[in-house]
């Protein structure tokens, strides 16, 4: 299921389009394909985004980090000058993550230009649904949210679960997935997807060129080789002649990579 749905994002990502919600409940499974349906906040990424879209648990840090930031200063101007509280804010303040202008997340219009908003100065874009893809990864290892509200939280956003939730999202490393029957590979890939950074975030295309997706991927082409595929019906033949193009261009790029790194390494003059 999830090389399918790699597929779908980095086929988004070849029309420069994210789609901003990815989730659970915008995947339908019949046992055997995926569709991610629900585009009601897709946008060019060309363009950027700027708005806080999405759903709650899996937006990623670049789009929420303005409102939490926001919050922030409202639980600062709360706090004793110099107290524990204002510390804390303080520090918080000085992450990567929280960069973002205090009032991105009010402009809400996204049809007019970013440069007539003097408050926007920077924009997110494709990785967001990288990002989202590493929630439902985690959670489909786990069977939880890697980031949920916590009760500290709760209360320190006087019960704004959403605060609590972004602060987790902002802040907290990526739980360390447990199970004995994950691969190394597996977790590293879940750790990378959820990196808060999105410029070191992977490409989807990058992560469907990992040997563990590669791999994944294979197994899923069995299945353009099987007989019954041709008792479906023509539509659903047809789409899945497109995914068996979409995974021969990716295996053939890696195939070329593959084949110049060989060329380099005899070429490299040994002393």
């Amino acid at each position: 299921m999830m090389v399918q749905l790699c597929l779908a994002v980095d086929h988004l990502a070849s029309q420069h389009i994210m789609h901003r919600d990815i989730k659970p409940n915008n995947i339908l499974f019949d046992g055997q394909f995926i569709k991610l349906i629900d585009f009601g906040l897709s946008r060019k990424s060309i363009l950027g985004g700027w708005s806080p879209v999405g759903s709650l648990f899996y937006m990623a840090p670049e789009i929420v980090s303005g409102y939490l930031k926001a919050e922030l200063l409202k639980r600062r101007a709360e706090a004793r000058p110099g107290g524990k509280t204002m510390q804390t804010i303080d520090t918080l303040f000085s992450s990567p993550v929280l960069q973002f202008d205090v009032n991105l997340p009010f402009c809400d219009d996204e049809d007019t230009s970013p440069r007539q908003h003097e408050s926007i100065t920077r924009t997110y874009h494709e990785s967001v649904d990288v990002w989202s893809l590493g929630v439902i990864l985690y959670e489909l290892i786990t069977l939880n949210k890697p980031f949920q509200c916590s009760e500290s939280a709760h209360d320190y956003f006087k019960g704004n679960d959403t605060a609590a939730v972004f602060y987790h999202i902002c802040t907290d490393n990526t739980p360390e997935i447990t199970r004995q029957d994950i691969s190394a590979e597996l977790k590293s890939l879940v750790v990378d997807l959820l990196n808060k950074d999105p410029n070191q975030r992977p490409t989807i295309r990058e992560v469907l060129k990992r040997p563990i997706m590669r791999q994944a991927m294979s197994q899923f082409y069995s299945y353009f080789e099987d007989v019954r595929m041709l008792q479906l019906p023509k539509e659903q033949r047809s789409e899945l002649f497109m995914l068996k193009r979409h995974i021969d261009v990716i295996n053939h790029e890696c195939e070329q990579k593959e084949t110049k790194e060989a060329v380099a390494s005899r070429s490299t003059p040994a002393f």
